[in-house]
């Protein structure tokens, strides 16, 4: 009976190894498996955040170059009417008395209009703010 007491335990203790050792052996797989499909995963994903952020960057550049060329052209097309209506009314300094000149001066906020000769010094000088509506 010790015998047969004996193998009973040996064969106890060989299935608790083997079942130890099945038990290492599916964690070693789990992880093995774990680490295999997180690498492609974590690069995948960068890679795919690179593409992005260099998406939008080239995205945010684009509009800034739509703004800054709109910008461009309003503040082109603004110098062009403001030299227009100085030239209008530089022709003749005293004869900008009726209303729809002064609204056009009003909407470019000019407030005098002085003509200089080709020395420098002041030839004729009208404020806006003189002339009575």
């Amino acid at each position: 009976m010790a015998t047969m007491a004996h193998t009973q335990n040996k064969s106890v203790v060989y299935k608790a190894k083997q079942a130890v050792l099945v038990v290492r052996i599916q964690w070693v797989i789990f992880l093995g498996m774990i680490f295999a499909s997180i690498v492609p995963i974590i690069a995948l994903y960068m890679l795919t955040e690179r593409n992005l952020l260099q998406q939008e960057i080239a995205s945010v550049d684009e509009n800034h170059l739509i703004i800054a060329r709109n910008l461009e052209a309003a503040i082109d097309r603004y110098t062009n009417d403001v030299a227009s209506v100085l030239v209008l009314v530089s022709s003749d300094l005293n004869g900008f008395k009726d209303q729809e000149t002064k609204d056009i001066l009003d909407d470019f906020d000019i407030q005098t209009v002085a003509l200089f000769n080709a020395e420098g010094s002041l030839e004729n000088e009208v404020s806006f703010r003189q002339i009575s509506t």
